[in-house]
């Protein structure tokens, strides 16, 4: 098998992405929320951390902390005002120990609540009419 290299990107030339799925040292780089995401659908298409970096970029509360791989590969319930790491932090190991134990993994039993919550909230639906007033519609 051969493994694919920055090159074999569409996006190479252009990408300003800090955290690339093609990088072999994606474990050793950091991103701050702000910059730029992998937009490839080719190689960051499906993947967890990317997703994740989407949602704590809108979610954020400060731009200046950081989220390394480890921390985006986890499968948690990103909230508003998430923070990543300070990189001022004295203690980076420890900040992320503490990080990622403050962040557990959503679990089977959560996960099945959010499916059925969304699924409820599909039955009810969002309408605007002409004169961009909205209205809960319910589908029979």
């Amino acid at each position: 098998m051969t493994t694919a290299k920055f090159e074999d990107c569409g996006m190479f030339e252009k990408c300003e992405a800090p955290l690339c799925p093609l990088d072999p040292g994606l474990d050793q780089k950091v991103w701050f929320p702000g910059e730029s995401i992998c937009a490839s659908r080719t190689y960051g298409a499906g993947l967890l951390w990317i997703q994740n970096q989407r949602k704590a970029g809108r979610k954020a509360k400060r731009n200046s902390t950081f989220f390394n791989i480890d921390m985006l590969k986890k499968n948690i319930i990103v909230k508003k005002g998430i923070t990543g790491i300070d990189p001022d932090s004295k203690d980076i190991p420890g900040d992320l120990k503490k990080w990622i134990a403050a962040h557990p993994e959503i679990t089977p039993g959560q996960m099945e609540r959010m499916k059925q919550a969304g699924a409820r909230l599909r039955k009810h639906h969002f309408h605007g009419d002409s004169k961009g007033n909205n209205a809960i519609c319910s589908r029979a």
